[in-house]
């Protein structure tokens, strides 16, 4: 009898025992996996202060762009003047065809073609007590009542105006520019100088021989 009771007492300290060290590693299990890691606690400390830096309302601070359009300020060319007539370029600063004649172009430049052409000699005085830069004029030609640009040629006898004028000088600049012979009889002739001011035109019949 007594030994029957002591194997009892051993099976029940052997169930107690591994019961306790299940409790035991439960426990060490539970441990680990709720324990806050130390990058953790950085991550959560970095957080925090980023927060912190943060304003209350990030977008206050933004000024949007304005997208108000800009105009463009557009300069009307001049009235036509007669191709004998004198031109406004400027204040105090006038413009003259000196001549108008029916030569045969030249092409040297990339794109040109040779062919039936008017030659046309400007001349600019500058009334101004200044001096007026030309190194940016442009002269165009077009012709009938479309308006159709004649093409600028080398030649013959092209000559650009100078880089400047002085104050009550003149000077003169040639240009080429291909005219069919058939369509002469009405031609424009423009010329620009600087911007702000508007271009002056000569407009009448060139299909005479030279002028």
């Amino acid at each position: 009898m007594s030994t029957q009771n002591e194997m009892g007492r051993r099976r029940l300290a052997g169930v107690v025992g591994a019961a306790v060290g299940v409790i035991v590693i439960a426990l060490v299990v539970v441990f680990l996996v709720t324990r806050p890691s130390d990058g953790d606690g950085d991550t959560g400390a970095d957080s925090e202060a980023s927060a912190q830096q943060l304003p209350d309302n990030p977008s206050s601070d933004f000024t949007p762009g304005s997208l108000e359009t800009v105009p463009v300020e557009e300069v009307e060319p001049a009235s036509p003047v007669g191709l004998d007539e004198k031109a406004a370029l400027g204040p105090d600063i006038s413009a003259t065809l000196e001549a108008l004649r029916p030569v045969k172009g030249t092409a040297r430049g990339a794109g040109e073609i040779a062919g039936p052409a008017l030659q046309v000699k400007i001349a600019v005085t500058n009334g101004s007590d200044e001096k007026i830069d030309l190194g940016r004029a442009v002269v165009e030609v077009t012709y009938g009542k479309k308006r159709t640009p004649g093409m600028e040629l080398s030649g013959p006898g092209a000559a650009p105006f100078p880089a400047a004028l002085a104050a009550g000088d003149t000077a003169e600049g040639t240009y080429v520019f291909g005219v069919p012979k058939d369509a002469r009889g009405r031609v424009q002739v423009t010329i620009a100088y600087t911007a702000g001011q508007p271009p002056a035109v000569f407009e009448g019949d060139a299909s005479q021989e030279g002028r």
